[in-house]
């Protein structure tokens, strides 16, 4: 099998742009099962996203397109086949299902993990394809095109002012490389905290763990008088042991 990286610099040399690398990176990190993407297009997303649920070995990639935009097609060719041919050139795509037709019409699985949303771009379509995500229970959802473009532009702002969305506090993140993209993670318990390294070098750290609530407290002691630092909000975190 071809290098990957070489074969996707190659295919998409006059489409290259930073985004779909981002998606890779949180998708090697967070391991979804499950991945919509609403737009394939040339597939250059596809195949980076595809790429980390192949490098982590779990997962599936499915991509909503009713490849009715043929803009390009007089360099191309044939949009589907144009996507496939480099899902398979890049060699992810084993680990992609096409599903042809309108986002608003064909089934999406029922449970998804991430969405990623680069489509097309007036307000009321990625309104719908965000909350389609939000209502399958996603906990990453990108909005592409978000500086340029007026629908994914109003629906961050919009989205920006809302304490919870379905239901959930979500974090907004963006990228304002190329044409700009906003992630939205839904915000998750923090889990409770079982390492101290409060004191300085050359102390190696503490695990708090194996330490009574009495011995959290003197070492938190320890650290205000080091320090000057009031760890007294913190020992609410630890107080599972």
């Amino acid at each position: 099998m071809s290098d990957f990286y070489s074969t996707v610099r190659e295919r998409f040399a006059d489409w290259n742009y930073g985004h779909p690398l981002i998606l890779h990176g949180f998708i090697r990190a967070m391991k979804p099962q499950v991945i919509v993407e609403v737009g394939l297009y040339r597939a250059f997303a596809a195949c980076w996203m595809a790429r980390a649920l192949q490098e982590n070995n779990t997962g599936r990639l499915y991509a909503i397109d009713n490849f009715t935009l043929t803009e390009h097609s007089h360099i191309y060719g044939d949009p589907r086949t144009h996507a496939e041919s480099n899902l398979k050139a890049c060699g992810v795509d084993g680990w992609v299902e096409i599903i042809e037709g309108n986002s608003d019409e064909v089934e999406w699985p029922e449970q998804v993990d991430v969405c990623y949303v680069d489509a097309w771009h007036s307000y009321t379509a990625a309104k719908q394809d965000f909350f389609k995500a939000v209502e399958r229970g996603a906990y990453l959802i990108a909005l592409d095109d978000t500086e340029n473009c007026v629908g994914p532009r109003m629906l961050v702002e919009e989205l920006r002012r809302l304490a919870f969305i379905g239901g959930h506090q979500w974090d907004v993140m963006d990228a304002h490389s190329d044409n700009g993209m906003t992630l939205f993670l839904k915000r998750q318990p923090r889990r409770l905290i079982t390492f101290s390294q409060e004191l300085p070098f050359p102390n190696p750290g503490v695990d708090l763990r194996p330490l009574t609530l009495e011995e959290q407290r003197l070492h938190f002691a320890e650290a205000t008088l080091t320090t000057g630092v009031d760890y007294s909000p913190i020992l609410k975190e630890t107080e599972h042991i």
